[in-house]
């Protein structure tokens, strides 16, 4: 018998002692399959306690399980082979949140899948900052009936590792029961700021800018908070909001987290008129932003805006030669150009206009306006 290929999957119903059931839920226990190997390694199971064994087995059960479903004799001979397997040496946590998954696929009782929780509890609490064991342990609980448990983990994870915390507290939400996730997200500024990133991840952007307007009115000053807030009015070309963001009298900080401040602070003065506080804010943003691309492409902005077109040119040229090509750079480097490419139009510069909406063209395909303006 041939078997099936193991994939990474999510949560899903609660078990139930039908084959059907089993057959939609059994790749739940690749993820604990897949993760076991490095988890073994990371948590130093040596070969006294052959990790490999447990592995196999749970891969047996696995196969036997998406084959001829939970009550097939194979899948609880797999099982009990499993238990007496675990039995003869001590549970690391590793092997114990490999164990708790494979009862919970297997559970055909609220007593089983009580097992499997006591089982993903104990993981977590021999790994209490291990990652990929909480978060499987975490899974299992919420999947097991133990949804406050599983958010208790996900919480305390904020703690270490936000951004996967954040991560887990998504997959939690997804499952039955996860409707008050939002409601357990610590109240700091880094695991809302995870939070947020989470939720523009998945596309649900009303419910980030929600959560991004009750950080800003608990932590105004927080850096992270305070530079999403300004550009957001930066975005919505919301002056009066952006100078209640950054006043323009105020000392901002000196920090190179503030560099992007003094550029969006330094577009704002540039709109009002103050073409001097622009050109002291742009070259501030420089000073401290180093060659920072998006800092050099606003602070060019707010000398464009305030008619300093060779500084302008100066900024973005910077940020450009700092940029390092790279896929994940390239919407930022196709802002960049545009830019010097319009700046060249309005300074009657063709050959330069040409030369740059070409490069535009080439690094962009799919810019019409770009390669219409070159063919022209």
């Amino acid at each position: 018998m041939a078997r099936p290929e193991l994939r990474l999957a999510g949560g899903g119903e609660a078990p139930r002692a039908d084959g059907a059931a089993h057959r939609r839920g059994a790749p739940w226990i690749g993820l604990a399959i897949l993760a076991f190997a490095p988890l073994a390694s990371l948590l130093g199971a040596g070969p006294a306690r052959e990790p490999r064994n447990v592995r196999a087995l749970a891969e047996e059960a696995l196969v036997a399980a998406i084959d001829g479903g939970a009550g097939a004799p194979e899948v609880r001979d797999a099982a009990v082979r499993l238990r007496k397997d675990v039995g003869r040496r001590p549970l690391d946590a590793a092997t114990r949140v490999v164990y708790a998954s494979l009862l919970l696929e297997l559970a055909a009782s609220a007593e089983e899948r009580r097992a499997a929780a006591f089982h993903a509890s104990r993981a977590a609490a021999l790994a209490p900052v291990t990652v990929p064991v909480v978060e499987t342990a975490a899974r299992v609980l919420a999947r097991a009936g133990e949804p406050g448990k599983a958010l208790d983990l996900a919480r305390s994870m904020f703690d270490y590792d936000p951004t996967a915390a954040a991560r887990l507290a998504a997959s939690l939400e997804a499952l039955p029961g996860g409707e008050s996730v939002a409601a357990a997200i610590p109240r700091t500024p880094a695991a809302r700021a995870a939070w947020i990133g989470q939720l523009r991840a998945a596309g649900r952007q009303a419910e980030a800018q929600d959560a991004l307007d009750d950080a800003w009115a608990r932590w105004p000053r927080d850096p992270w908070v305070r530079r999403q807030a300004a550009f957001r009015a930066l975005s919505r070309g919301d002056w009066a909001a952006l100078a209640e963001i950054v006043p323009p009298a105020e000392a901002l900080p000196e920090s190179r987290d503030s560099a992007i401040l003094h550029a969006f602070r330094g577009r704002l003065r540039a709109a009002t008129g103050d073409i001097e506080g622009a050109r002291s804010d742009a070259e501030a943003a420089a000073r401290l932003g180093g060659g920072d691309a998006w800092v050099r492409l606003h602070a060019g902005l707010a000398m464009d805006a305030a008619g300093d077109g060779a500084a302008a040119r100066a900024h973005w040229e910077s940020g450009l030669h700092a940029l390092p090509a790279a896929e994940g750079t390239r919407r930022l480097r196709l802002q960049i150009l545009t830019q010097l490419a319009c700046l060249a139009d309005r300074e009657g510069r063709e050959g330069d206009a040409l030369r740059i909406r070409r490069e535009i063209a080439g690094t962009d395909p799919e810019s019409a306006e770009a390669a219409a303006r070159a063919g022209r």
